[in-house]
């Protein structure tokens, strides 16, 4: 009964050991996995029933890129950058955390980039963050961490057209219209106030964490 009790908490509790078994195991197949307990390793046999496919204590990298794409000789709108979500792979409760990189060379004119999410994986999709920076801004890193999947077809976030480092502020909050059942992409744009500058795509890198 200790050992049951023992290995239960642990499940709940995010163990590491759980946390790589779950990755890679069906629920309910039992398997062995080893524990060190102080300085003896003990193995215990365990129903994968009790191992969450997600861990609720863990952070999933979604994806991370770092990349020189560039922009130039026009001030509209440009998708940088973009990356596939799979059908259901997001839960409800779900909490994603985007960084975005941004370059720019040339001080003409000023410089807007935004973080896109939707279903078409174009300009159209769904804005979810925005920072305008002036002319002489060459080089800064923003975020949003908090990207809250509140159901299946809501994701609630910090202002989408304020434009602001970070969420973590104070400020209004907005339901956006998704479908987590559905392919979603993940896009990063860039927009010059001058045509005689160019925008930079440096890097992101976006995480998950779990309900």
């Amino acid at each position: 009964m200790k050992k049951l009790l023992f290995l239960f908490l642990l499940s709940i509790t995010g163990f590491n050991g759980f946390s790589q078994c779950a990755n890679c195991l069906t629920p309910g197949q039992v398997t062995t996995i080893k524990v060190k307990c102080g300085c003896t390793d003990t193995l215990y046999k365990i129903d994968t029933t009790y191992i969450a496919s997600r861990d609720t204590a863990a952070v999933y990298n979604l994806n991370s890129t770092v990349t020189s794409s560039s922009w130039s000789g026009s001030n509209t709108e440009h998708l940088m950058y973009s990356y596939l979500i799979p059908a259901n792979t997001l839960k409800v409760g779900d909490i994603l955390s985007v960084w975005y990189k941004v370059t720019k060379s040339g001080t003409a004119g000023n410089s807007t980039s935004r973080i896109r999410f939707g279903t078409t994986n174009s300009l159209s999709d769904n804005l979810i963050g925005t920072i305008q920076q002036g002319s002489t801004v060459l080089d800064y890193v923003w975020e949003r961490k908090y990207l809250l999947i509140k159901n299946s077809t809501t994701m609630v976030v910090f202002s989408p057209t304020t434009s602001a480092f970070t969420d973590i502020t104070n400020g209004s909050w907005s339901n956006i219209t998704i479908n987590i059942a559905v392919d979603n992409y993940m896009g990063f744009s860039g927009h010059l106030g001058s045509a005689a500058d160019t925008f930079f795509f440096d890097s992101e890198t976006t995480t998950d964490t779990p309900h």
